[in-house]
């Protein structure tokens, strides 16, 4: 049996319409016409299309149009047969590779985690070793601690410069001293001889000579 592209084409010369006059007729684009003539399903669109492409070049040449159908899935049925099954292989294709950009999303944004998570662990680790070598330089509470003296102040008071005068005695006498005075007391009943001066008594003396 004859394919479908050869039995309209066979039709359509016997009745001289050409390519063009069929593709106007039709309102199929001429080079679909002629891959359906010649039997190039590949350049036809898909099995539906190419269907109603079959459906409408028999009408327009007068043939029986579920002929035409049988005819053409004759000729081109193992065809579509394999484009389903390409069909069905590139949809596989197509899971299997979004499925290995899922896991290979979900890899990296595991190896993110885990990568976040180890620079926080080490940020922690060395923050408590900071921690723990900061008070390991401060001195413990049972230690002696020894204490610098306190600076002494310029203005204050300084002990062991000035001496204290105890209250209880007088403040010493800075004036000149002067020769202490002696005052005896002299008893009434006491013979006692009259201290006669040297001046007086030679005073006397020449007075008497006079």
């Amino acid at each position: 049996m004859e394919s479908i592209g050869e039995f309209f084409k066979q039709v359509r010369e016997t009745k001289g319409l050409t390519i063009d006059e069929v593709a106007s007729k039709t309102r199929i684009r001429t080079d679909f016409v002629k891959a359906l003539e010649d039997g190039n399903f590949a350049k036809l669109p898909d099995q539906v299309f190419a269907r109603g492409f079959v459906r409408s070049y028999a009408r327009s040449l007068g043939l029986d149009e579920e002929d035409a159908i049988h005819r053409f899935a004759q000729s081109a049925g193992s065809y579509y047969d394999k484009q389903v099954e390409r069909e069905r292989l590139k949809i596989r294709q197509a899971e299997e590779e979004r499925k290995r950009q899922a896991n290979r999303k979900a890899v990296a944004i595991a190896i993110g985690i885990a990568i976040l998570a180890l620079i926080f662990l080490l940020s922690r680790e060395q923050s408590s070793l900071l921690v723990h070598r900061s008070s390991s330089d401060l001195p413990s509470s049972g230690s002696k601690r020894t204490t610098a003296p306190a600076p002494e102040s310029q203005d204050a008071p300084l002990s062991h410069q000035t001496e204290t005068v105890p209250q209880d005695q007088p403040a010493p006498n800075t004036k000149p001293s002067e020769a202490p005075v002696v005052s005896a007391k002299v008893s009434v009943g006491d013979n006692v001889e009259p201290v006669t001066s040297p001046v007086s008594t030679a005073s006397a003396q020449r007075k008497g000579t006079v």
